[in-house]
């Protein structure tokens, strides 16, 4: 980058938007110097602070000529498909009209495979994408405006340099593998329209555990789920739910090792279930705050968060699943919810610290129930014992006597000899 602009860029990452958004030539001419530049953390950080009216005005008065395009007239004959990309350039901006006509669709796999694109600007006359629009290119930089309501499967599968997603309000959801396999992702910044964000949206393999993969994660107000495997590895510190939540599933945030705290909105009233292994292995966890909703917890959703000092069920939970908390070695302190009626097999196996149980005074009776063994639990020790506090020695016996006076006839020592997690 050359110095004039590196002085500009620290000299703006000083100011505010609005005082350098006032001038908006000088606000697009920096914005085409810095993604020419491609520098993938300056890209993220500028193009963040830009909102829709500037990329609108882009579409109207820099779009890419009508001669780089290939296009049809759609079925109703008021607007323009684009069918194909035909010029060279990194930077395309798409017009938000051909011929006098608005563009209204892209066709599918009009940029697929494209090496030589790296920031395409879409205008707010585009209805949808198409499945498999972007996938396999080197963008680094997108914005989707809130006319498309749905981001399709595979839309931007193995975009491996793309680092900045700018999502308008007016996106309601995003399918499955639509982003599958993105690994330089550094942040990600929902709108509130944004409600479902299906399995694999986002997901990305344990090679994605040196980049920095999606360090802040924000979501908007409206969301509802969280689908299966999403953000698998990620290096977020820090998640804040929404109170609109209502499912976070199966390893939606499996073996984010950064990952500090967990916590949901105040008045969070509709997630009732986090689904099974959601956070297993996220070694640094040291705060869940459960809420006043959540009243399922699924098989393994916490097993190894081995700094997880106290646990803290909150008042609404009644089940908490097979081998849930299990090795979680820092845990002193469990707060049981006056709700709870069932703790599953192993639930609370290994948590070698655990002393006192908080048991409200209004429970008469807990099951602890002793389940078959579900050899899909890949995870579970050799010398699996169902006991849901098995080698929890140190629990005062004062508590072992309240538990057993409750229904439990489990032990409270074991084997501390496990077998490895992972082959």
């Amino acid at each position: 980058m050359n110095k004039k602009i590196m002085v500009i860029l620290s000299a703006l990452m000083l100011c505010s938007v609005t005082a350098f958004s006032a001038t908006a030539e000088n606000t697009t001419d920096l914005f085409f110097a810095i993604v020419e530049q491609g520098n993938t953390v300056e890209i993220d950080w500028f193009s963040s602070q830009l909102d829709d009216a500037f990329f609108k005005t882009l579409t109207e008065k820099n779009a890419a000529p009508e001669t780089d395009f290939a296009y049809a007239f759609n079925k109703t004959k008021d607007g323009v498909v684009i069918i194909g990309y035909t010029g060279s350039a990194k930077t395309v901006i798409i017009p938000c009209e051909i011929e006098g006509y608005p563009v209204t669709d892209l066709e599918k796999k009009i940029f697929y495979n494209n090496r030589t694109v790296k920031t395409v600007i879409m205008p707010d006359t585009i209805r949808i994408l198409p499945e498999w629009c972007f996938a396999g290119t080197y963008l680094q930089l997108v914005y989707i405006p809130g006319s498309i309501k749905t981001i399709p499967k595979e839309c931007f599968r193995d975009c491996t340099e793309l680092a900045s997603v700018i999502f308008a309000n007016g996106i309601k959801t995003i399918k499955e593998n639509a982003f599958v396999g993105c690994s330089q992702f550094k942040r990600l910044r929902l709108p509130d329209s944004v409600k479902t964000i299906e399995d694999h949206a986002f997901y990305s393999d344990s090679s994605n555990m040196g980049n920095p993969y999606f360090e802040e994660i924000q979501f908007g107000s409206s969301l509802e789920t969280i689908g299966k495997e999403v953000f698998c590895y990620a290096n977020v510190q820090t998640l804040e739910f929404p109170a609109s939540l209502k499912t976070i599933g199966e390893r939606a945030f499996y073996k984010s090792r950064k990952l500090k705290s967990v916590s949901f909105a105040s008045g969070s009233k509709q997630l009732t279930h986090i689904g099974k292994e959601a956070f297993s292995f996220c070694h640094y966890l040291e705060r869940v705050d459960f809420g006043n909703s959540v009243e399922s917890i699924g098989d393994l959703a916490f097993v190894e968060c081995v700094r997880l000092q106290e646990i803290n069920l909150g008042t609404a939970v009644k089940t908490v699943g097979a081998g849930c908390f299990r090795n979680n070695s820092g845990a002193e302190l469990l707060v049981l919810s006056k709700n709870l009626k069932t703790i599953g097999a192993g639930a609370f196996d290994g948590c070698s610290r655990l002393r006192n149980i908080t048991i409200p005074s209004n429970i008469k009776h807990i099951d602890f129930p002793h389940s078959t063994r579900d050899d899909s639990y890949h995870y579970y020790p050799k010398d699996y014992s169902e006991d849901a506090f098995r080698a929890c020695g140190k629990l005062k016996l004062t508590v072992r006597a309240q538990l057993e006076e409750l229904g439990y006839n489990g032990t409270f020592t074991g084997s501390s000899k496990w077998e490895p997690f992972e082959k």
